[in-house]
């Protein structure tokens, strides 16, 4: 019996490297231990008994192979992207208000609404960085503006889900335009105000509230970056004619990123540049107080794809583009010469000239000296008259591949300007560059949507958004639809 069991051990125990040699390796190993040694243990002298038949080691336990690995395969593919859970609305979150003097880099938070409770200034080279899906919150007493100065830059940088706001303390329903001031960019490009430099308009007589590089003046300057980030409820008035737009632009130079912007609900223009070089794409205007893009003194970048639209404005000449040169000085230079591209403007909808104290309205006045600029596919319609010349304006002006329909002081030729202008103008006729021959415009006394539809309710209609022949929308993405940096309520 004790042979037997020694016997037993003995061919269990030489199994024992057999089996961890196979494991080792994905390949298979040789069995070293010679055919038919089982009889025998080590440690004690052999049994006297017979080890019985030689039992032959056999082929080793073949190594486990390693096979085919487990294959990542192709990933969860398809199907909607993780939903992005930013709030904005502010509830239950700490305020928290911004130094007035910010001297040196600060980078906000998205767990706190930031108020902007006076004139803030971004200064002595600093930059203000604000993370996606924050909530800044501007005050109209004191008036509540952001003013990054030249040297300083704002990084601003949201997605499309997950932007940057810029909004009144007032509850939804009881917000409006003028709740607090706006944003401020200044930079050191290039402008035609005399010795290179200004005051920019609307904002206390100081230093910081200069822009322009003087007579050295830098067009590739950066003042940061504005992404996805909207603006509303803004322009708060703070002397007669004298408001805040919702991003003011002065001299700001091409090393700037604009893209992605929205300016809803203003009391004075959504966009105006003065002087600079920045480019910007992708703008939408939700209703302004007196111009939806304004360009002068020397503004000369370019904008592609803007959208705009006027259902509430107190101004008494609304118009959807005002571009001049330098009103005190029409010869001035650089000359305003601005390039934008697919651009679509609604008006009221309705005939305002001599509604209340205002003017007839216009998709585009262009006037002082106005300089070469272009325009191309522009969609326009529910102006009164699409454009109008006035004093000086360069004879190389363009308007190519557009489109006018559906303005309210008639048809025919008076869709496209008044046949008898009231306006004096020397250089260029309205009527004659619209009908240009090769220039690809047309009008006409209906188009593919309606200004009603354009204004309506909530977002434009799908008419309006899905137009791609010309106009904001041309490249055939609805770049505005259901993302949360858009917001088309009126309060």
């Amino acid at each position: 019996m004790r042979v037997s069991r020694l016997l037993v051990l003995g061919s269990v125990l030489a199994s024992i490297p057999m089996f961890a040699l196979a494991c080792g390796s994905d390949d298979a190993k040789t069995n070293n231990t010679p055919p038919g040694s089982g009889g025998s243990t080590s440690g004690g002298a052999p049994g006297s008994g017979s080890g019985g038949k030689a039992t032959t080691g056999g082929a080793g336990v073949t190594g486990v192979t390693g096979g085919a690995g487990v294959t990542g395969g192709a990933g969860v593919t398809g199907g909607a992207p993780p939903v992005v859970d930013c709030d904005l609305s502010g509830t239950g979150k700490v305020r928290e208000a911004l130094p007035l003097d910010i001297t040196s880099d600060m980078t906000l938070t998205n767990d706190k609404v930031w108020t902007i409770g006076g004139f803030v200034h971004v200064k002595n080279g600093a930059t203000l960085t604000i993370p996606k899906c924050t909530r800044l919150e501007g005050t109209q007493t004191p008036i509540g503006v952001l003013v990054i100065t030249r040297g300083s830059k704002l990084i601003a940088d949201g997605t499309a889900d997950e932007p940057i706001l810029f909004t009144s303390p007032k509850a939804p329903g009881a917000r409006a335009a003028g709740d607090w001031g706006g944003v401020v960019l200044l930079g050191k490009a290039n402008n035609n105000n005399p010795g290179g430099e200004a005051l920019i308009e609307a904002t206390p007589a100081i230093t910081d509230n200069t822009y322009g590089g003087g007579l050295t003046p830098d067009d590739a300057d950066n003042s940061g970056t504005l992404r996805y980030v909207r603006i509303e409820f803004a322009g708060y008035e703070l002397a007669a004619d004298k408001e805040v737009n919702g991003l003011t632009l002065g001299a700001v130079g091409s090393g700037t990123t604009l893209s992605h912007i929205e300016v809803s609900n203003g009391r004075d223009d959504c966009f105006e540049w003065f002087g600079g070089t920045v480019n910007a794409d992708h703008l939408i205007c939700n209703t302004d107080g007196d111009d939806t893009f304004d360009t002068d003194r020397g503004y000369r970048g370019t904008v592609q794809y803007a959208f705009g639209r006027k259902f509430a404005n107190p101004s008494k000449d609304p118009q959807g583009f005002e571009w001049d040169n330098y009103d005190a000085n029409n010869a001035a230079t650089p000359k305003n010469q601005p390039i934008f591209k697919n651009i679509t403007l609604c008006g009221y909808g309705v005939n305002v000239d001599g509604a209340a104290t205002k003017g007839p309205s216009f998709a585009g006045v262009f006037r002082k000296g106005i300089g070469p600029a272009s325009i191309d596919s522009w969609v326009a319609t529910g102006f009164d008259y699409g454009i109008d010349f006035r004093d000086a304006v360069d004879p190389t002006f363009s308007i190519t591949n557009s489109f006018f329909f559906g303005m309210f002081k008639g048809t025919g030729d008076q869709v496209i300007a008044p046949t008898t202008d009231p306006n004096a103008e020397t250089g260029v006729d309205e009527l004659t560059l619209f009908k240009k021959e090769g220039a690809g415009n047309v009008a006409a006394d209906a188009g593919p949507f309606t200004a009603a539809e354009c204004n309506q309710d909530g977002a434009p209609a799908a008419s309006v958004t899905s137009y791609t022949a010309k106009g904001a929308f041309a490249a055939g993405s609805n770049w505005q639809l259901g993302k949360k940096w858009v917001d088309w309520s009126k309060n």
